[in-house]
């Protein structure tokens, strides 16, 4: 997988981030279906947390966020809108921006959980 100027990034954020596996299972996604991005673990302690989304999106090239312990809670407060298992939840664990600019949240832990399952069963 080359990483050009062109490459969207995307980020998985938490603290910690070592026992993270979004990184080798997307990438290797991304290779393999010729789409130009990459996802790179970022360790962002939770007093950094606001500052760091709000900045991350200031580079064209970031597509969002994959959100990990401990921050799902926080970061849902961060979204100007979020789908309602979010909000029901009060976490997001995917973060894009909208094309406003605002930031759009979202919880799939749930979906992706029975997606595997019933593949498995």
């Amino acid at each position: 997988m080359a990483i050009t100027g062109k490459t969207k990034v995307f980020m998985i954020i938490g603290d910690p981030v070592a026992q993270v596996r979004a990184p080798e299972v997307y990438n290797h996604l991304f290779a393999r279906h010729g789409v130009d991005a990459a996802v790179v673990p970022v360790k962002v302690a939770p007093a950094h947390l606001e500052g760091f989304v709000r900045n991350a999106f200031n580079a064209e090239n970031f597509g969002g966020f994959w959100v990990t312990i401990p921050h799902k809670a926080a970061m849902q407060a961060l979204m100007r809108l979020c789908n309602p298992v979010a909000e029901i939840a009060g976490a997001v664990n995917a973060v894009r921006r909208a094309a406003d600019g605002g930031l759009e949240g979202a919880l799939f832990d749930g979906l992706g959980f029975v997606k595997v399952w019933t593949t498995l069963v």
